[in-house]
């Protein structure tokens, strides 16, 4: 049975969360694909944000044959629209959106549904673009066209970080300074 998701917040668990209570320490943590995979599964919303609309099909199609619920929209103001109303676990972001860019995108939905994963589409691989991502507040970027590997590392990154962090609070609430 899928798991219950509300309209902004996406399925509950996804978000910053250990995903295995047998994971230990970092040498312990499971292959990077096991991160994506196990992320990518409990993914039951998508919205597509692409203003091309034959990209943005191709992208829903993709997603939808991978078992996903997607939704697409070609402008910032639909996606803030539609994550106000429909259950999204993930987000896939194009960098470039008339009127409201990506990034400002990407703000704008961590306000709207923080610890959903936003996942910015660009054309190239600048560092100075991912850079600018992550401090939006994207889990990744992903470069166009976008496959489901590329979704499953960026995925599996995030995860990574995720445990990263929920082991550094651990250790500071245990005052363990080297931390």
């Amino acid at each position: 049975m899928p798991a219950a998701t509300r309209p902004g917040v996406g399925t509950p668990g996804l978000r910053r969360v250990l995903p295995d209570a047998s994971i230990g320490a970092p040498e312990s943590l499971p292959q990077v694909e096991d991160l994506g995979e196990r992320a990518l599964a409990r993914v039951e919303g998508v919205l597509v944000v692409e203003a091309n609309p034959d990209a943005q099909w191709r992208l829903a199609r993709k997603m939808t044959v991978a078992g996903k619920r997607v939704v697409g929209t070609s402008s910032g103001g639909g996606a803030l629209a539609l994550v106000a109303r429909w259950e999204v676990d993930l987000v896939l972001v194009a960098e470039d959106l008339p009127g409201m860019d990506g990034l400002e995108l990407t703000r704008r939905l961590q306000e709207h549904c923080p610890g959903v994963p936003i996942v910015l589409m660009t054309d190239g691989d600048k560092t100075d673009v991912r850079v600018s991502a992550r401090l939006a507040g994207a889990a990744g970027c992903v470069r166009r066209p976008v496959t489901i590997e590329a979704l499953r590392g960026v995925l599996a990154d995030a995860e990574r970080t995720a445990i990263a962090d929920a082991e550094q609070a651990v250790a500071l609430l245990d005052g363990d300074p080297e931390h």
